[in-house]
């Protein structure tokens, strides 16, 4: 990760959790807007993860990629592992 990606990261996680302040304010309509806001975002980030694994692992050339299943690799220690890791992560902070 570029170390300025890496910055802003590291500065939005010493800010106040937006989680906390929407559930904080018991704004019903609040509270609706932020989960849809973070269904959208798990949403993106589960195609996200379908279309760099696509890219990661299978030719360029290939129209229908079958690499999505019965990969034998490591994913524990592989991008696709660290991918679904911070898409659980977004999903249980919810």
């Amino acid at each position: 990760m570029p170390k300025k990606h890496r910055e802003f990261i590291e500065t939005l996680e010493e800010l106040p959790s937006v989680r906390d302040h929407v559930l904080q304010s018991k704004n019903p309509e609040l509270i609706k807007n932020y989960d849809l806001a973070i269904e959208a975002f798990s949403d993106f980030r589960s195609e996200h993860i379908i279309l760099v694994t696509r890219y990661y692992y299978c030719d360029a050339e290939e129209a229908q990629c079958e690499c999505l299943s019965g990969h034998d690799g490591d994913w524990g220690n592989s991008f696709h592992g660290l991918a679904f890791s911070n898409k659980l992560e977004t999903t249980l902070q919810h």
